[in-house]
C-alpha cells in the first residue's frame, strides 16, 4: 500500500470518527456525549494501522532515541579508546626502539637523536590519531543529531496537519510550521519534502 493510499485511509477513518462524535447522544447539561466504546476504539485502531509508514518510522525512532544516542556514545567511546590504545602502543614501540638504539654499539649521541625523533614522531602520530578519532565521533554524533531533528520536524508537521484536518477552523498561525518550509514557500521554492 502506497503512502498516499495509507494517508487517504487515515482521512477516511478520521471522518468516521468525526461522524461518530457528531451522531453521538449528548449528555444533559454539558458538552459531553456518549459514544460506542468498541466502535470508537476500532476506528482509532484503524487510524493507527493506516498511518503513513514515515510517521510510524519517525515515532519508532523517537521512541528509540535514547537507545540510539547511547549506542552512538558507546561507539564513540570505543573509537576513542582504540585510538588511545594504538597511540600508547606506538609510543611504547618508540621507547623500545630508542632503548635498542641506545644499548647498541652505535654512537651514543646519534642513538639519542634517533630515539628522540622516533618518540616525537610517535607522539605526533598518536596525537593525530586521537584527534581523528574524536573528530570522527563528533561528526557521527552531529549526523545523528541532524537525522533526529529532521524526524522530529516531520513528526511535528504531521501532527500539526492532523490537527488542522481535525479542526479546520483552527488558524494556520496556531499550527506548527517548519521554519525551513515557510522560508522556502516565501521564496517561491517547492516545499514538497520528497
Amino acid at each position: 500500500m502506497s503512502e498516499n493510499e495509507r494517508g487517504a485511509d487515515v482521512l477516511k477513518y478520521l471522518s468516521k470518527l468525526e461522524r461518530a462524535l457528531e451522531q453521538a447522544r449528548p449528555m444533559p447539561m454539558g458538552a459531553s456525549v456518549l459514544v460506542n466504546r468498541e466502535e470508537f476504539s476500532d476506528l482509532l485502531f484503524q487510524v493507527r494501522q493506516h498511518l503513513p509508514l514515515s510517521i510510524q518510522d519517525a515515532r519508532k525512532i523517537l521512541e528509540q532515541e535514547d537507545e540510539i544516542i547511547n549506542q552512538a556514545r558507546e561507539r564513540a567511546k570505543a573509537i576513542v579508546a582504540d585510538g588511545h590504545r594504538q597511540s600508547e602502543a606506538l609510543i611504547e614501540h618508540a621507547h623500545e626502539e630508542a632503548e635498542r638504539l641506545i644499548s647498541g654499539e652505535n654512537i651514543v649521541r646519534r642513538a639519542h637523536e634517533r630515539a628522540d625523533e622516533i618518540v616525537a614522531q610517535a607522539e605526533d602520530k598518536a596525537a593525530g590519531m586521537r584527534a581523528g578519532a574524536e573528530n570522527y565521533s563528533d561528526a557521527h554524533l552531529a549526523s545523528l543529531q541532524q537525522t533526529l531533528e529532521k524526524l522530529l520536524h516531520q513528526t511535528m508537521a504531521g501532527r500539526s496537519e492532523l490537527e488542522r484536518r481535525r479542526n479546520p477552523e483552527t488558524p494556520a498561525s496556531q499550527t506548527w510550521q517548519d521554519p525551513s518550509v515557510t522560508r522556502r514557500r516565501n521564496m517561491g521554492w517547492s516545499v514538497d519534502p520528497s
